[in-house]
């Protein structure tokens, strides 16, 4: 055949089959190849047995200008359109917007003309837009199989995507344990920001376009299916907005096809079940099947436990106790920063020692059961009690590595996020922790336990046996180092991303 061929794919370079079977065939003609295509985490070029890999990167969509416009009876309507040929040709544009970037290092205007083959109608459709003349079009269909080992192309690394959620900030604590333990690896990190609680992310979604803004869903979705090559979905959400649906499902399902390998990742109450949980723990908040909060949790976990019982990948969860609620789940443990959550001064060495409670979420905190009695000690004179409620996540270590004791949960019976933050900083940190969940935790957690009935009778101990309490709270920032670094985490995600 001889000459100079260029491949343009919208799917992954290597893991596509069909790119890479057609490069490698005409390559075996003695022509020369190159291959243009979204490449993860890879070089701008790379030459694979004898083919060039020109990398079109895919960055995520920019907030649409102006705003976006709202049509609430039209959704379904909206989206029936958008998943059909609607939804190609925005893709098409996206693609045709991209390519100019990179074909001048391509099609140099001083070499003779090359022949331009496009995969697929959109790539067909995206490279006329672009100017380019096409010599064929491949007419393939998406393959629902995910990629063929067999005939790809050897390139590009491994780049893992965590989203949408990142409660209490874990999605990017787990990217930078990931980062740190897993060399060659790759992360992007990508949520709605909370309006209060902003924590670090790679991409900020936009809200209003996250749920309702079909173009730019579309081009989010073409960004996760082109970049990535992982994809750790959070609390049950669709990555796309509601361009699939509004769970995980579709959304997941799509990016199998694509090629990546996808995995759940849960926190709590998206998961955890109300009616069992009620069961299982003396002093569950859902008690009350009537209760609002606890019949919308109900219908939420209705709704979601099917689905995720019908997924075939790997699962995890944040906390031991979730371990009832998702069956076959692995614990990914919480991550603490040790840089920014070091330990304070010793604690208990005021008078009246400051007691921090930190909910955010009074009824799954237990914070109704508990504040009459710090209200009744406070007034005894025995302590200082402060509530931090909607304080901006920078202020927060100060604020608890200034406290003396440090309360969490009193509900739910699990520890999370803040229990640990607590034990990092050396405060003494009391909660109720269920029996279940210190089982499950091959070392003791030293936090004072304590249920609404005792928490008056733990804090006067406290007080009064201050040397006692310092030496349970002395033991804490080992037990985070040990348990909640990211190294261990890192460990458990380590099989999913192909680390031995």
């Amino acid at each position: 055949m001889g000459g100079r061929v260029v491949v343009l794919t919208g799917t992954q370079v290597g893991r596509d089959p069909r790119a890479a079977a057609y490069a490698t065939a005409t390559a075996s003609t003695g022509a020369a190849v190159t291959v243009v295509g979204p490449v993860p985490g890879g070089a701008k070029r790379a030459v694979v047995d004898g083919i060039e890999v020109v990398r079109l990167r895919v960055p995520p969509p920019s907030p649409p200008p102006g705003g976006v416009r709202r049509f609430p009876r039209l959704r379904s309507l909206r989206h029936r359109l958008v998943r059909s040929r609607f939804r190609g040709r925005r893709r098409s544009a996206r693609w045709a917007a991209l390519l100019p970037e990179v074909l001048p290092a391509v099609l140099p205007a001083a070499l003779p003309p090359v022949v331009v083959v496009a995969v697929g109608a959109e790539m067909a459709r995206a490279a006329r837009a672009a100017g380019l003349k096409l010599r064929t079009t491949l007419r393939v269909r998406e393959s629902g199989t995910g990629p063929d080992p067999g005939h790809g192309l050897a390139v590009g690394g491994t780049v893992l995507g965590i989203g949408p959620a990142n409660m209490a900030g874990q999605g990017w604590a787990w990217s930078r344990a990931v980062l740190r333990e897993l060399p060659g690896v790759e992360v992007e990190v990508f949520a709605v920001p909370h309006p209060t609680l902003a924590f670090p992310v790679d991409v900020a979604l936009p809200a209003d376009a996250f749920a309702r803004d079909a173009r730019w869903q579309t081009e989010f979705e073409l960004h996760v299916r082109s970049e990535l090559t992982h994809l750790l979905i959070e609390a049950g959400r669709p990555v796309a907005g509601t361009l699939n649906g509004h769970t995980f499902a579709a959304d997941a399902a799509r990016m199998r096809a694509a090629g990546l390998a996808v995995g759940l990742v849960f926190h709590g109450s998206e998961i955890r079940d109300p009616r069992l949980h009620a069961q299982r723990y003396d002093w569950s908040p859902f008690r009350d099947p009537k209760d609002p909060l606890t019949a919308r949790l109900q219908r939420q976990v209705d709704a979601l436990a099917p689905l995720v019982a019908e997924f075939d990948g790997p699962t995890y969860v944040s906390t031991p106790d979730l371990l009832d609620d998702v069956p076959g789940a692995t614990w990914l443990p919480v991550v603490v920063d040790g840089s920014v959550w070091t330990p304070g001064e010793e604690p208990l060495r005021r008078d009246r020692p400051v007691v921090v409670h930190a909910p955010s979420h009074r009824a799954l905190k237990g914070t109704e059961l508990i504040e009459p009695v710090l209200a009744r000690l406070e007034a005894d004179g025995l302590i200082t009690y402060r509530r931090i409620e909607g304080v901006p996540a920078a202020s927060v270590p100060a604020l608890i590595r200034d406290a003396d004791v440090v309360l969490d949960h009193f509900g739910i019976g699990n520890y999370g996020v803040l229990t640990c933050e607590a034990m990092a900083t050396g405060r003494v940190s009391i909660s109720h922790i269920h029996e279940r969940v210190r089982a499950r935790v091959p070392a003791e957690i030293p936090t004072l336990e304590a249920t609404p009935d005792t928490l008056a009778d733990v804090l006067r101990r406290v007080v009064s046996e201050r040397d006692w309490a310092r030496s349970v709270a002395a033991r804490g920032p080992a037990f985070v180092r040990e348990w909640h670094d990211g190294r261990r985490s890192a460990a458990v995600l380590a099989p999913f991303l192909g680390h031995a």
